[in-house]
């Protein structure tokens, strides 16, 4: 089941449009701030899921928890970067400040580096006519045309040669 994200997105913003987000004054009162925004968040969501069918609930559930999970991979990696990143600047004996200089530069890349992608990607998803897009965002292959392989095909590779 894929996320049917142009079903959902209306759905969102006429939820977020029925109660106004706290004002950014209650960050001058931190811990007030996180409660104000947790119990907004919380009734938007309610909102947002009762808007939606039982399978476009299933699909919100199920992006959100892969998002979740990959938010902690990408945090483990990080925290494993840098631990490997301040052994190379121990093991040569390097300033402290070339180590946050490193993993300054290591976090940029890791932002940047996305960010331009999508970026190319929105920019390549305009320049290409409606009628050559899928029917379905973010699909641009069919898998109802591999449906004619039949197993020994899809073992083997194609013709090219390549396996």
């Amino acid at each position: 089941m894929e996320f049917d994200r142009e079903a959902t997105v209306g759905t969102a913003f006429a939820a977020q449009a029925a109660k106004a987000r706290p004002s950014a004054w209650w960050w001058l009162l931190p811990p007030v701030m996180y409660v104000l925004h947790r119990r907004w968040y919380r009734a938007l969501k309610q909102t947002m899921l009762a808007q939606l069918t039982r399978t476009q609930r299933e699909q919100v559930t199920s992006f959100q928890s892969k998002a979740t999970g990959w938010f902690t991979v990408a945090a483990g990696a990080t925290l494993l970067a840098t631990r490997e990143t301040w052994q190379i600047v121990a093991d040569y004996g390097w300033p402290v400040w070339r180590f946050w200089s490193l993993v300054a530069v290591l976090m940029a890349t890791a932002v940047l580096t996305p960010a331009v992608r999508m970026i190319g990607d929105a920019h390549t998803a305009e320049s290409v006519p409606a009628r050559s897009r899928p029917a379905t965002p973010g699909r641009w292959f069919d898998p109802a045309r591999l449906s004619g392989l039949s197993g020994a095909e899809d073992q083997k590779g194609t013709d090219d040669g390549r396996s």
